[in-house]
């Protein structure tokens, strides 16, 4: 089995090494494939899309649904590309702005608890601990696959981040507040909870739990909140930033920073839709039935 994962990790770098121009070609072809004959989870995209967007028409559904299935083929690519990329070739790609307020809690001592989303291309986000003074603690579920959980921790972590499993890190965060070094954790908390401790709450036009994980995590450590956005501004290109949610967060209402969290998610989303991962089963549990 091992050999399997080991020729198979060994194309996927070999590929890796192709120009953008010719992965993109392939994803074209891709795009064709996956929208039009296989289907893709296309049900589950067009129920998202449907009930996220009660005011669209089927047509405009549609064009939604065809430019998503675009950009997630430009991600299945990217994220190949990904473990042949040099620093360099994400500078040249992304452009990271107000890396200068990360910087500035640094020297104020503060850790941070940082929300980022399935949007744009969260993968990329990899290359950012080189900028920044904190130790980045990327969260991730490992996968079933030992193979594959060892390939995905080691690419997260080329760029100097720490890929920290979501089982240790409250153990792993209270150990360098120990020692006094300010961190980052990474946390992606847009996709469908447990539902026992969930926070509650009406996004895209339905009722849907969000985790409180991170928001009692900056509590309990004090703990600076932030919002990581990555925007595609073009084919491969994208604008990355930082927006200070709480700076201080003991004090504020529980809900009050996962509300704020999610507002800023829906209006990011609305803006252009195209670039959220639809295809996920996003809305699989109900409050009624659940709680």
């Amino acid at each position: 089995m091992k050999w399997i994962y080991a020729t198979l990790f060994g194309l996927l770098n070999i590929i890796a090494k192709l120009p953008f121009g010719f992965l993109y070609a392939v994803s074209d072809i891709l795009f064709v494939l996956i929208f039009y004959l296989v289907g893709y989870r296309k049900k589950v995209v067009f129920e998202n899309l449907t009930n996220s967007f009660p005011d669209k028409s089927k047509e405009e559904i549609q064009e939604i649904a065809k430019k998503f299935y675009a950009h997630f083929c430009d991600l299945l690519v990217e994220s190949i590309k990904t473990s042949a990329m040099t620093f360099e070739d994400f500078q040249r790609r992304i452009t990271v702005k107000n890396t200068e307020l990360l910087n500035q809690l640094y020297e104020e001592g503060k850790s941070v608890v940082m929300y980022c989303a399935h949007y744009g291309n969260w993968e990329w986000v990899l290359f950012i601990p080189q900028m920044l003074k904190h130790i980045v603690l990327p969260v991730y579920h490992p996968l079933k696959n030992p193979y594959s959980d060892a390939y995905f921790v080691k690419l997260r972590g080329k760029f100097g981040g720490i890929p920290t499993q979501m089982s240790d890190t409250l153990r792993t965060l209270v150990a360098y507040k120990q020692k006094h070094i300010p961190t980052i954790i990474w946390l992606a908390a847009d996709q469908s909870p447990a539902v026992e401790g969930a926070y509650w709450t009406e996004f895209l036009y339905q009722d849907t739990p969000f985790y409180m994980g991170p928001e009692k995590i900056a509590k309990k450590l004090q703990q600076a909140v932030v919002f990581m956005y990555i925007n595609k501004v073009g084919r491969g290109k994208y604008e990355m930033g930082f927006e200070l949610m709480e700076k201080d967060p003991q004090s504020i209402p529980n809900g009050a920073i996962t509300q704020k969290y999610v507002s800023i998610l829906e209006k990011t989303i609305r803006e252009l839709p195209e670039y959220w991962l639809w295809s996920h089963k996003r809305w699989k549990h109900t409050r009624e039935t659940d709680n």
